[in-house]
């Protein structure tokens, strides 16, 4: 019997290599608050994940990555060498913490660090201070805010108007204009008061790095102005970009935020990130990208004609994007938002409507108030 045990572990074949992705859930549908994201694997490779468990358990700690544990167990006929014999990539991640052989090679526990996902809980006390004409509301921890408002000019004529705002108010002065009694009084008088409608905000964005955020509902002042605007409407992950398995690749290395120097040799098993320092790659199924945005977990990327992740101001052949150059965890990142560089100042859209991130130029409002660029970028 012994002997025969001894034979079977002897024919099993080693598991050198794991891979796993981690995305949105299966059903892919955006829900208020805090959703878990979802780790695969693929089972015939000799391998299958068992368990995902979020060490912490805190779906109010949305803002920052989320430690989980990952069991995974040999099928039948294979086995796990000890933990520094196995490679672990992972797609959607942050970073791979631990691995570690358990149960004789019948088991392989890894702890990796991943955001979770969440839904921007919406804008509270919403409110229209008809003195001061202007809208107020509590940002309930958001950063940025679109809105949509709906009025009716002095000519009997309605209106849409749509923007974005940093700001927890918005001037309604020039959208509600009572006219004066001398107007009134005239005779050939054809003009009336200019009257607010509705007013909706949603949140956009927080002060977070976790890229795996959705905007919020709605919230309605007044007669709702959705239905009379065109907006984009997120109502998967998928809608967002971060949809199953997005993200890149992790094994023992951080990814763009390392320091060191590298440059890659082509492999067919190559994926996701690989370099470090300053010179970064993206692959996929082995091919070196180039002249490509790389969306990494709901981040974007510039790859150059030479494959080489970029930093500072690109052309992708439809506009001007500026990537971080600084080596503060997020280098070569698309930013977005204002920009004060080298003593000028300019907007790049933070808007997912297919252009984010774009360097703004002309005239733009931008939280209320309007801004004039010039063809540089550079604001006037």
């Amino acid at each position: 019997m012994l002997a025969a045990a001894m034979a079977i572990s002897a024919s099993a074949a080693t598991i050198t290599n794991v891979k796993f992705a981690c995305g949105a859930p299966e059903d892919d549908t955006i829900t208020d608050g805090y959703t878990a994201p979802e780790f695969t694997a693929d089972e015939a490779n000799g391998y299958e994940l068992v368990s995902a468990t979020d060490l912490k358990e805190d779906e109010t700690n949305v803002k920052k990555v989320h430690t989980f544990e990952l069991v995974f167990s040999a099928t039948e006929g294979n086995e796990f060498p000890d933990g520094n014999s196995v490679t672990v990539s992972g797609s959607g991640i942050t970073e791979i913490t631990r691995k570690k052989m358990e149960d004789d090679g019948d088991t392989l526990v890894v702890r990796v660090k991943a955001y979770p996902y969440y839904r921007l809980d919406p804008p509270t006390e919403l409110n229209h201070d008809d003195s001061a004409k202007k809208m107020t509301w509590n940002k309930n921890n958001a950063s940025n805010f679109e809105y949509i408002l709906t009025y009716t000019d002095q000519n009997g004529e309605d209106h849409v108007k749509t923007g974005t705002t940093s700001s927890s108010s918005f001037s309604t002065k020039n959208y509600e204009k009572e006219l004066s009694e001398k107007q009134k009084e005239k005779e050939d008088n054809e003009k009336e008061d200019m009257v607010l409608l509705g007013f909706a905000i949603r949140a956009v964005s927080s002060s977070s790095n976790n890229p795996r955020v959705a905007p919020s509902a709605w919230e309605i002042w007044g007669n709702d102005p959705t239905s009379e605007a065109e907006y984009k409407e997120y109502e998967s992950w998928s809608d967002l970009g971060m949809g199953k398995a997005t993200g890149n690749t992790k094994t023992t290395t951080i990814g763009p935020s390392n320091t060191g120097a590298a440059t890659p040799a082509a492999s067919s098993a190559q994926n996701g990130w690989q370099g470090s320092g300053n010179n970064w790659y993206w692959y996929e199924n082995g091919q070196m990208k180039k002249d490509y945005w790389v969306n990494d977990g709901g981040n974007w990327y510039w790859m150059g004609s030479d494959g080489l992740m970029k930093s500072g101001w690109q052309w992708d052949g439809s506009g001007w994007y500026y990537m971080n150059e600084q080596h503060d965890g997020t280098f070569g990142r698309m930013m977005s938002g204002w920009l004060n560089l080298n003593g000028y100042t300019y907007y790049l859209n933070t808007q997912h409507d297919g252009t984010f991130g774009k360097m703004f130029t002309g005239t733009h409002v931008i939280d209320g108030q309007t801004y004039t660029f010039n063809a540089d970028g550079v604001r006037q």
